[in-house]
């Protein structure tokens, strides 16, 4: 019992890492989204909806990318009509 109780403690540490390393790569895609660069935003774009199922499995992060994406739509985010 005590083996497998490990096991359990094992997987929740993992899957708590996961969370924190998916957390910290979305939340770079976005900040490159929100305050773009001319030179690497289709490359930066090009990034976050290549990873886009990847970064997008809890309803709150679903909910910030469709935020970023109204932005860009508006032209809210400083130069990303410029490129």
């Amino acid at each position: 019992m005590d083996e497998l109780m490990a096991l359990c403690d094992r997987l929740e540490a993992a899957r708590t890492a996961r969370e924190a390393t998916r957390d910290r790569l979305a939340a770079a895609s976005l900040a490159r989204l929100n305050t773009p660069d001319p030179e690497t935003f289709p490359a930066d774009a090009r990034f976050a909806l290549d990873a886009l199922p990847a970064l997008t499995t809890r309803p709150d992060q679903i909910k910030q990318f469709r935020q970023t994406i109204l932005n860009l739509a508006v032209g809210e985010t400083g130069s990303a009509g410029q490129t």
